[in-house]
Order: C-alpha cells, then structure tokens, then sequence
C-alpha cells in the first residue's frame, strides 16, 4: 500500500499549477474523444489543484471533509487495486458517516476514488492513534515502541505540517474529453518549450467525471517513468 500512499501524498509539497501545457493528438472537437478546449484545461488544471490542496489539508488536519468537493465515486471507472485494499480496512459505515459529515456535494456510488481517499484518512488517524497508544505504553514499560504491538496498524508517516505547503511548477498535458469523461498527465515540471519526443518522470494520470455540469476528480495514479512521450499520449 505504500505505493498508494506516495501517489496520494506526492502532490502535497505544491500548491500551483504555474505551467499548462496542451499537447494532444490532432482530432475535432465533437462525438468521442477529443482534445480539450483552453477553457476546458484551465477548469481541470485548476480543480487538479484544490484536489491536491484538499490532500494536503487533510493530512494536515486528519479531516478528509473537503474532499467531496474535488472527489467522486464512479464505478465507471476503474481504480488501481490498491485502493481496493486500504477500502478494506476501513467499514464502509465508517466512511458512508465521514462523507454524510461533509460539505453537500454528490457523492456518486457506493465506492470509488472519493470513498478510497476518505478510507486513507481515516485508515491514516488510526494507525496515529494506535501508535501513540503504544508509544505512551511502552514509555511507561521502558521500552521501545514497536509495530508488533498493534496488529492490524501500520507505523505511521509524519503528518505534514502546514509549513510544507510551498510553490512547485507543475504541467498539465494530453488532456482529452469523452462526453462525461476526461483524461489528463499531470508532469511535476515545467513542459513549455519540451520537444514532444520528452518522457516525464514521474507523472500522475487524472481522469474526471463531469455531474451536473462539474467536473470531479474519479481517479488518480502515480505513473512510473519513463513513461511515453509528451506528444503521444492519447486517451484511453
């Protein structure tokens, strides 16, 4: 789950999207995918940002009821396994409570990338509160701390701080639209003025869901690199 766990949490050292790059197949704009307008960039480059802030914050914080404006459960579309896993340590009843808590925006189906992200931070709390339980203990037992004492829990990561918010460029590029769908690379580096043969790494593959008229993040993965160049990603 680790892997999980540095794709989600990679984005939290940014906090704008300084550079947008379109470079997408040659095609109209109409039925079936399709490059995306200025517009449509700017709207998914700037909703990529308060997704990667509401990460951010709630790691932060360990409240994760911001993300239902930025997330959304579509079972349409398929998440890495991974995040299969940590749903699983966490009970659906707990989440269906944390996302009932949060701000009153549609929540999609019963799981998907919105439930997945809520677990994290809810599976994250845990592991935080049964590692300070043991910590405390074994100071009162004059002994190290260990993992082997809370089964079921991981050590946990240090939180960030709010002090590691901070500027990074970040691109977005090959960004399609298929009806209530989009797709975009998102590289963690200034893309303007790269020849379209470059292959960023890493880079982290978004794909959005459009309800009502806005759009939502539905997925997000880490893609290791080299991954294609710049100038042939197409959308699946």
């Amino acid at each position: 789950m680790a892997s999980l766990f540095r794709a989600a949490y990679l984005v939290c050292a940014a906090t704008a999207i300084v550079a947008v790059v379109i470079r997408s197949p040659q095609g109209a704009s109409g039925t079936g995918p399709h490059p995306a307008s200025a517009d449509e960039v700017a709207t998914l480059a700037e909703l990529v940002e308060r997704a990667e802030y509401a990460i951010f914050l709630a790691d932060v914080t360990g409240d994760p009821s911001s993300f239902p404006t930025v997330f959304y459960n579509d079972a349409t579309v398929q998440l890495h396994p991974e995040y299969g896993v940590v749903l699983s340590r966490v009970s659906r009843e707990d989440v269906r409570l944390a996302l009932d808590a949060a701000a009153p925006d549609p929540v999609g189906d019963e799981t998907g990338l919105l439930s997945a992200y809520t677990a994290i931070v809810l599976d994250n709390e845990r592991s935080r509160d049964a590692w300070a339980e043991e910590e405390e203990k074994a100071a009162q037992e004059g002994r190290a701390p260990s993992a082997e004492n809370m089964p079921g829990f991981e050590v946990p990561r240090p939180r960030h701080q709010w002090s590691d918010w901070g500027w990074s460029p970040r691109s977005l590029f090959a960004v399609m639209i298929d009806g209530e769908h989009a797709t975009a690379w998102v590289a963690y580096e200034d893309l303007a003025g790269q020849p379209a043969d470059y292959m960023p790494d890493p880079a982290m593959r978004y794909v959005f869901t459009r309800v009502e008229g806005q759009w939502y993040v539905s997925n997000l993965e880490m893609v290791p690199g080299p991954n294609v160049p710049i100038g042939e990603l197409v959308a699946e």
